[in-house]
């Protein structure tokens, strides 16, 4: 829209709202009309009731004064609403006039607007026929100078295809002499390439040779030096363990000797006697652990282990294990935490080396442990797999000896200082044992004092498919 039809928009709208606003009123008095219609009905009504009334009491004189006063109010209120009426119907024609003159001007205003459009329309239709003829001749000079310019362009082309022919001739000979020189090159290369090849053929031939023998040299002195380290290593593992086994098994003599001296002595005491049995008893069972714990690797070694498999519930042969290793826990105030289903983990397998397995775990897992730490031994069945995990708040494992952990005679420095029991092959026969009955166990820890844990895993009985 031009600037010239916005003031007249604006009284349009201006307009438009005052008609708005009398239509309202025109409502409203309407609606207040139609109530003093009904008023009127109402009293006319009761104007017809009184004159019945009069009718039926034409001889009471006190009565028929009555009605005749009572008459004059009802006429008086008649008036009386003759003349609102008279007033809001005035009312009402002034509005409905108000809103035609307004209705009026908006028509007027609206009527300017339009012819206003008019006149800008034909102008801008003027000025566009004006542009339209200038880009006409501007196209008719814009031709004219292609064909110039086709023109010269051609000219030039012919004189371009002339100097290209010339051009071509010129490299048609040159390209001859090159062609003669190249072939004179070639026999010549050839000629040299062949000296080269055979050259080279013979030194590759000596290169391979000398390569092959600094290869055989290294490869010797390479497994000359892993045999050399492996056996110190070795050996330096056996005169270790030669040393843990001669102090682990030279521990409970004393003790026994102890025992024995005090039973030699007449005068002993008869009380002493029992305690005296228990300790040699206990002293005996732990040198025929460490018997036993060597008979199992070097059985597992050579493949002479042996298992006495039927099936079994695990639920007793946990139950068995957390007795067994009970009362080393409540000795270090340690609290043992254990969570396994009721029923339903039956496997088949050795019920004394699945006990030995979990007695060694746990007995692990209280003997690394600091007094008052915390050991869990979780049992559940995932697929048709039982996964019994036991862990431990103690003292953990390195990243260094994690990987070791399960290789026999292998005790990690920090451990051994925290208690210095045992022989380093534990874990090892935990590991074959497992590995017998068809399972995997292994270890996980995040670092030293993060404490450790230990996750065997057998596969269920199938009774379906035993």
């Amino acid at each position: 829209m031009s600037p010239s039809t916005e003031p007249t928009g604006s009284a349009a709208d201006e307009a438009t709202r005052e008609l708005a606003r009398l239509q309202r009123q025109i409502a409203q008095a309407r609606a207040q009309l139609a109530d003093l219609q009904r008023q009127v009905a109402q009293a006319r009504a009761d104007r017809d009731g009184d004159r019945q009334a009069r009718l039926a009491d034409a001889n009471d004189p006190r009565r028929a004064t009555s009605l005749v006063d009572k008459h004059a109010r009802a006429m008086a209120a008649h008036e009386r609403q003759h003349s609102v009426n008279k007033e809001a119907s005035t009312q009402l024609a002034g509005d409905h006039a108000r809103a035609m003159a307004a209705h009026e001007r908006q028509h007027s205003e609206s009527q300017q607007a339009n012819m206003q459009l008019v006149d800008d329309h034909a102008l801008a239709m003027a000025a566009h026929e004006r542009q339209h003829s200038e880009n006409k001749d501007a196209s008719t000079q814009l031709v004219d100078s292609h064909e110039l310019a086709m023109a010269a362009h051609e000219r030039q082309h012919s004189e371009n295809k002339d100097a290209s022919t010339q051009l071509v001739d010129s490299h048609e000979l040159a390209m001859a002499a090159h062609e003669r020189q190249h072939s004179e090159n070639k026999d010549a290369n050839t000629q040299l390439v062949d000296g080269h090849e055979l050259e080279m053929a013979a030194h590759e031939r000596q290169h391979t040779q000398q390569q092959e023998a600094n290869t055989q040299l290294i490869l010797a002195a390479l497994d000359a030096r892993d045999l050399q380290v492996a056996a110190e290593l070795a050996q330096r593992r056996q005169t270790d363990f030669l040393a843990v086994l001669a102090h682990e098994l030279r521990n409970p003599l004393a003790p026994i000797r102890s025992a024995a001296s005090l039973l030699g002595m007449s005068g002993s005491d008869e009380t002493l006697l029992p305690r005296l049995r228990e300790i040699i008893e206990r002293q005996v069972t732990h040198m025929s652990r460490l018997v036993g714990d060597l008979l199992d690797v070097s059985r597992a070694s050579t493949g002479k282990l042996r298992l006495e498999r039927e099936v079994i519930e695990m639920g007793r042969i946990i139950d068995e294990a957390i007795d067994a290793c009970r009362p080393a826990v409540l000795a270090r105030g340690q609290r043992l935490d254990v969570t396994r289903p009721p029923t339903g983990l039956e496997v088949c397998g050795d019920p004394v080396r699945l006990a030995q397995v979990l007695g060694n775990l746990l007995d692990n897992a209280s003997k690394y442990t600091p007094e008052g730490g915390s050991i869990g031994l979780a049992a559940v069945v995932v697929d048709q797999s039982l996964v019994i995990t036991v862990s431990d708040t103690g003292i953990g494992i390195t990243a260094e000896a994690l990987s070791q952990v399960f290789e026999p005679f292998v005790q990690e420095p920090h451990a051994t200082g925290f208690n210095s029991g045992g022989l380093g092959i534990g874990l090892t026969v935990v590991s074959e044992l497992i590995q017998a009955h068809g399972g995997t166990v292994t270890a996980s820890s995040a670092g030293s004092g993060q404490g450790s844990q230990f996750v065997v895993t057998l596969p269920l009985f199938d009774r379906e498919h035993p």
